[in-house]
């Protein structure tokens, strides 16, 4: 799915914070995951963090979003995670989590409970260390291969 083909349901994520000229608010948190309520051929409408309907315009749409693919597909990865990448399933207290020891420190890979999507921690030593955005499978295949 492209982002000019997104329909009501659709689930897309902030890579803007989309600054409103008339009074300098935020519309978007960034990594933040927004359902879409509506679409046509011109336009999209989100809950936004000032407006219950915001519009997009679709010719806007790759300034402020992207499709995340787990979030089309959530369960392919937690397949990959343990078959081809060898992570162990670590859950704890209802929270997803797979863990996987690389030379000297643990990647931890977590499924976040509200949006299906995955985040990524280091622990080296007692020094825990979160990674900015969203896991996939490219983003692990590419640590893998750095790591090993």
């Amino acid at each position: 799915m492209t982002l000019e083909q997104i329909e009501k349901g659709t689930k897309l994520i902030a890579i803007d914070e989309c600054k409103m000229d008339e009074n300098d608010e935020n519309a978007l948190i960034i990594g933040k995951c927004y359902t879409v309520n509506s679409a046509n051929r011109l336009y999209i409408t989100i809950n936004s963090e000032i407006d219950e309907m915001h519009q997009f315009y679709r010719t806007e749409l790759n300034e402020f979003f992207k499709i995340s693919p787990i979030l089309k597909e959530p369960n392919v990865l937690q397949e990959i995670l343990e078959n081809k990448f060898k992570f162990k399933y670590i859950p704890q207290h209802g929270v997803e989590a797979w863990c996987k020891l690389y030379n000297g420190f643990i990647l931890y890979i977590v499924k976040t409970k509200k949006d299906d999507l995955y985040i990524a921690g280091i622990k080296v030593h007692e020094t825990e260390i979160s990674i900015p955005g969203f896991v996939d499978e490219k983003w692990i295949r590419v640590f893998d291969e750095e790591n090993k």
